[in-house]
């Protein structure tokens, strides 16, 4: 067997003119490879021609982006290769031009020609394209050259886009403001001009137009009520405060944010009746998700032995009502043990029932002391659940409900003969079920 050759070895035999000729025969066979040449010369040190190549291969990338993003518009989308694709060739882009920038004319055709497929708007790839051209613009001129393009668009989308480039990019107030007033319609709107206000170190102005947009903004107002509420605190505006809290708790909006909020800055002012107002009334607010058993356990703290007496049963009915695992552990902290035995009891009959009871086994883990045959029927039953959907998933999942059972029989009820009754005799009812009665061979 003779000795092999290397592929360096190979080429260094070979004279300059050799060398071309093997590169151009490459080119001529191979597509890319002028692509990949070229690439591999730009990483060069000490070369030059290096931003002639750079120009090059800048162009080159953008054309097969181009042509993939016309496709996408075409047909309303594509692979996610192939947006993956895109997505390098303009990293490529990019990162050529932070090294070797182009002319403004240059930049100008780039811009276009990004915008004209952005402007189709139909490749799924709009938020790549607007990217790429926010990364190539330069100058004000260059952004002004792509507010002209947007300014055609009559997408709200894209007349936001221009106040945003006159606010962050050409830092034009005058302008942005005019834009802006003109489109106030959700909270994030108003938030957007209100920390315009705070930038420009107006916050009484800032403050205006967030409570302008508490009263009239639709959607999100998180932002608006936390800026209200700490300007207000800062000041020690107590009569502000309660109005923003009852505002929040009128529209049932943030209420967990301003009662935790308001409770603080009362604590701090010694306002045990505004405390106490505060807690109960966000607790019986029900239009936003809770953590009711630790806002429970914090109104027992905070108020007093008398006033908790008054309120705790109907506190504990709120938690009954919209939290069966908070119940619970209420249920759990006032030693209601056969109150919680009841509800867990509840078997499960459907795939449905047993997907909402999935949280139920911590309580019932907490219950195998008192009720220890009771949560052997409790796991038996969801075990005899999963094995009705007969798949393979589901049995792996019945196994580790049939190992508690076979840990309480043994362990606590010492009852081994009870377990591998059960046992069998599952194996008989299920006996046509081979990947069930694999899975069981656990217990073997």
């Amino acid at each position: 067997m003779g000795k092999s050759l290397s592929l360096q070895e190979l080429c260094t035999e070979l004279k300059k003119e050799q060398l071309l000729d093997l590169v151009m025969h490459l080119s001529n066979q191979y597509e890319g490879i002028d692509t990949a040449v070229m690439e591999w010369y730009a990483s060069q040190k000490r070369v030059g021609k290096k931003e002639a190549v750079s120009n090059h291969l800048l162009w080159e990338y953008w054309e097969r982006a181009e042509e993939i993003i016309q496709r996408f518009n075409e047909y309303g989308g594509g692979p996610e290769h192939l947006a993956y694709d895109v997505y390098e060739y303009v990293r490529g882009i990019i990162d050529l031009l932070s090294e070797y920038p182009i002319l403004s004319e240059e930049r100008r055709l780039l811009i276009k020609r990004l915008y004209v497929q952005y402007e189709l708007g139909n490749s799924g790839l709009n938020d790549i394209i607007m990217d790429t051209i926010y990364e190539i613009c330069q100058s004000d001129s260059d952004w002004k050259y792509v507010i002209k393009l947007l300014e055609k668009s009559p997408d709200e989308y894209d007349q936001k886009l221009i106040m945003k480039i006159y606010k962050e990019q050409l830092q034009d107030g005058e302008a942005y403001l005019e834009l802006r007033l003109k489109m106030l319609e959700y909270g994030m709107d108003y938030w957007d001009l209100a920390e315009y206000y705070i930038s420009m170190n107006q916050l009484d102005k800032a403050v205006e137009i967030a409570e302008t947009g508490l009263e009239n903004g639709k959607g999100r107002l998180t932002e608006l009520f936390a800026f209200v509420f700490e300007y207000y605190a800062e000041r020690e505006e107590t009569d502000h405060i309660q109005d923003l809290v009852e505002q929040a708790f009128h529209i049932e909006s943030d209420v967990d944010m301003i009662s935790k909020c308001a409770v603080q800055y009362f604590k701090k002012k010694n306002e045990y009746e505004k405390i106490k107002s505060t807690l109960v009334k966000a607790f019986r607010i029900n239009s936003y998700h809770k953590e009711y058993y630790a806002d429970f356990n914090t109104m027992k703290e905070q108020l007093t032995v008398e006033d908790w007496e008054k309120i705790r049963e109907e506190m504990i009915e709120i938690v009954k009502k919209e939290s069966v695992i908070d119940y619970l552990k209420i249920c759990y902290d006032h030693e209601m043990y056969n109150e919680m035995l009841a509800i867990i009891s509840k078997s499960p009959r459907t795939m449905y029932e047993y997907n909402l009871g999935k949280n139920l086994d911590p309580i019932a883990d907490q219950l195998i002391d008192k009720y220890p045959q009771e949560i052997v029927e409790y796991y038996w039953n969801k075990g005899g659940i999963l094995i009705l959907e007969g798949n393979r998933k589901r049995y792996k999942e019945a196994v580790k409900h049939l190992k508690k059972v076979k840990d309480i029989l043994e362990n606590k009820l010492q009852d081994k003969e009870a377990w591998e009754f059960n046992l069998k005799a599952l194996k008989e009812h299920h006996k046509k079920k081979k990947a069930l009665l694999d899975e069981l061979k656990v217990f073997e």
